[in-house]
């Protein structure tokens, strides 16, 4: 079994890990991953020259490339890199931006030319490793690649989405949706080019998840898709701020602008912010589309595997006709028990028409051998002076409620079927008798 980082805290893991439900036949790849080497090298490199521009001058932007470049080359050498390193290529990206803002601070200074130089190598030096970590793969070879689709191979169903599988730069660039849309530009798209959907999103694995949670429905789902969530609300404030500060910086550019003939660094410096906020606001509503669909996904395979698993478990309950029926029943049942047990002698059975004519001429007779009791008689002021009173006291009737009606039961139906058949027995018979008459007058006439 692969288990996840160590290093990792509880709390961050996905809601579903494929570490912890796959076997590793292959033993684990030792040696240092050429990756690793070539990151040594770089980052050692861009050390030694940010080191020499320390020397030339101590600004604030210099001692943080230095520790930068410090920072990731210890990084490297402990973990020793096979597999894409959030933490490196937020190291290397940051160096870059320095390298770059270091480079446009000394545009406008012509006696320095050899810090120019220097930063112009820094800026290449670092823009390497920074490559080498975005064309890593996720997912470690150890794990197998097997059932995953290739990022740029034809799609088909018999494989897992290439998601599993990616390069930071594919996640960045979406570049692996490329052959199904190229697809799509050639014919209708069917279910067998599709790809099956990710491990995360498989039903299977999200049904004996979600099913282990405990509380109500909403608190189950926020704590399956919390982590998406929190990114989707982050991702929001970036391109809120993305977007409100570039009317600012604008301005400060617009400001340098009257004086760029004589001084160029600071309207580079706003241009080039301008185009980085544009970028970052660009690549955060990529992935604000891609997280939400992930949300979305998740959230679904959850909802319909939890209606299946309780539809399962549900009881098939009758018709209320034949709860009635059977409420009738259970009643006449107690009534026959109880007159057993006070020895009230009951009467013979009789005959269906004895017991129908019996029903007719009284159909009020009470259970239990019950005399009526008559109504107590009223006096003649009373009677006399009834109909006054009712003028004055009527009140409005409540409007009948319309008897409901029930649904056949069972029972109902067969019995139905069963008068039906001999009819049409009779029918069929009738027919096959006219149409052997009419054939025997036809033969006559010939």
């Amino acid at each position: 079994m692969v288990k996840s980082s160590p290093w990792r805290p509880a709390w961050s893991r996905p809601f579903i890990e494929e570490y912890d439900a796959l076997e590793v036949d292959s033993p684990l790849e030792t040696g240092l991953p050429w990756a690793a080497i070539s990151l040594l090298v770089f980052f050692g490199g861009s050390l030694a020259l940010e080191v020499v521009t320390l020397v030339q001058q101590r600004t604030a932007i210099i001692v943080a490339l230095v520790a930068l470049s410090g920072f990731s080359l210890l990084w490297t050498a402990i973990f020793r890199p096979r597999t894409t390193s959030i933490v490196l290529a937020l190291t290397s990206v940051s160096a870059v931006a320095l390298q770059a803002f270091a480079l446009i601070s000394d545009w406008d200074n012509e006696e320095s030319t050899s810090s120019r130089n220097i930063s112009t190598i820094n800026v290449a030096v670092s823009l390497v490793p920074f490559l080498i970590v975005i064309n890593l793969p996720f997912r470690p070879a150890s794990m197998g690649q097997a059932d995953i689709a290739k990022a740029y191979a034809e799609p088909t169903e018999k494989l897992r989405s290439p998601e599993d599988n990616l390069t930071l730069w594919q996640f960045m660039t979406f570049s692996w949706v490329a052959p199904l849309i190229s697809l799509g530009k050639k014919r209708k798209l069917e279910v067998s080019d599709v790809w099956k959907l990710g491990y995360e999103f498989q039903h299977r694995h999200l049904h004996e998840a979600f099913r282990q949670l405990k509380g109500s429905v909403i608190r189950r789902l926020l704590r399956a898709n919390w982590i998406d969530l929190a990114i989707l609300l982050l991702l929001a404030f970036v391109e809120l701020a993305a977007e409100y500060s570039q009317p600012l910086i604008l301005q400060k550019l617009l400001q340098e602008m009257q004086r760029v003939e004589f001084v160029k660094g600071p309207a580079l410096k706003y241009g080039a912010l301008i185009l980085v906020l544009q970028f970052v606001g660009a690549q955060s509503q990529a992935f604000s589309l891609w997280y939400g669909r992930r949300t979305y996904e998740r959230s679904r395979g959850e909802l319909i595997m939890m209606l299946y698993e309780k539809t399962l478990h549900r009881k098939i309950v009758g018709g209320s006709e034949d709860k009635k029926v059977d409420k009738d029943d259970k009643q006449a049942d107690d009534t026959a028990s109880l007159l057993k047990s006070d020895d009230i002698a009951m009467p013979p059975p009789e005959s269906e028409e004895g017991v129908e004519e019996a029903a007719a001429e009284n159909e009020t007779t009470p259970l239990l051998l019950v005399k009526p009791q008559a109504p107590p008689r009223k006096g003649l002021v009373s009677r006399i002076l009834q109909p006054v009173v009712g003028v004055f006291t009527r009140t409005s009737r409540a409007p009948e409620k319309p008897e409901e009606k029930l649904p056949a039961s069972m029972g109902k139906i067969l019995n139905l079927v069963s008068d039906l058949i001999p009819v049409g027995l009779l029918l069929l018979t009738s027919q096959s008798r006219c149409a052997t008459t009419s054939t025997r007058l036809l033969n006559g006439c010939e």
